[in-house]
Parts: C-alpha cells; sequence; structure tokens
C-alpha cells in the first residue's frame, strides 16, 4: 500500500512541476521582445492534411513587439506594444494580458482593427486566432507568433 501512495505521490507532484504556474512564469522576462509569426489566409491549422502550407503563399506574416509588461494592482500591463508586416513599419496597439487558470492570454486589436487573441503555449511560442473580414463575413485564422529575440 505504501509503495503505491508513493508513486501517486510522486506522480502529483510531477504533474504539477510540468505546468508554469504565474509563479513560476515571470511574465515581465517572458513576454517582453520580439514575436515573429504568420496567421493563414484560411480558416484551419497552419498545416492543411498532413502537411505545412507554403508560408509565402498561403499565410501572412506578421510581428509583434512588446517592449514591456508590468504588474499593478494584481493585473497585468503591457507597455510599448507595437504589431505589423515586417519591412512596412509597425504600428502601436494597446495589448492586454491576463491570466487565466494559469495561462497568460494576449488580446490585442490590430491597426486595421482586427481582434487577436493570443495564449502562451509554452515559453517562446503564442498561439490563437485573428478574426478577419472576408467574402463571406469574419473569420477566425489560426495564428502562431515565435519569440526571436
Amino acid at each position: 500500500m505504501r509503495a503505491v501512495s508513493a508513486a501517486a505521490t510522486l506522480l502529483l507532484i510531477l504533474g504539477f512541476a510540468l505546468v508554469p504556474s504565474e509563479a513560476q512564469m515571470d511574465l515581465t522576462k517572458v513576454l517582453v521582445g520580439q514575436w515573429e509569426g504568420k496567421y493563414a489566409t484560411e480558416s484551419g491549422d497552419l498545416r492543411t492534411k498532413g502537411h505545412t502550407v507554403d508560408v509565402e503563399r498561403a499565410a501572412h506574416l506578421r510581428t509583434l513587439i512588446i517592449g514591456q509588461v508590468r504588474e499593478q494592482d494584481g493585473r497585468w500591463i503591457v507597455g510599448e506594444a507595437r504589431y505589423g508586416e515586417p519591412g512596412k513599419g509597425l504600428k502601436p496597439i494597446d495589448a492586454k494580458v491576463e491570466m487565466t487558470s494559469g495561462e497568460a492570454n494576449i488580446q490585442f486589436v490590430t491597426p486595421g482593427g482586427n481582434p487577436v487573441k493570443l495564449s502562451l503555449s509554452k515559453e517562446g511560442l503564442l498561439v490563437g486566432t485573428i478574426a478577419v473580414d472576408s467574402k463571406k463575413g469574419s473569420a477566425f485564422r489560426p495564428m502562431e507568433l515565435k519569440k526571436v529575440e
């Protein structure tokens, strides 16, 4: 009986250690920097039918720069955030960070008016969606940004 309870306790401890909590994550360091990636031109995964889509033809490249993240009165404040197409100039955006169930979620509206919702999937990777207008109306496209600096 002791061996079973010791093993169960060890698994429980390891399970909690693998899930990053707000206390384990220093958002002031994890989120600050330059993020580059893409969003798909069509709904669905950035991978289509088992193979990766051609990024240059089938995705829109984007850059997000987060200059500052700080905690104030129990809320996370993002400062100096900019977003846009690489090589075409980045525009200031008003980004917000919320912690939900220990997960960092970033929301902002692009300079073109498209809402973006991203989650810190793992350190160095933001995954989520961007709402874009199409001939068929608004659609949510998958978006992925990787930290490069």
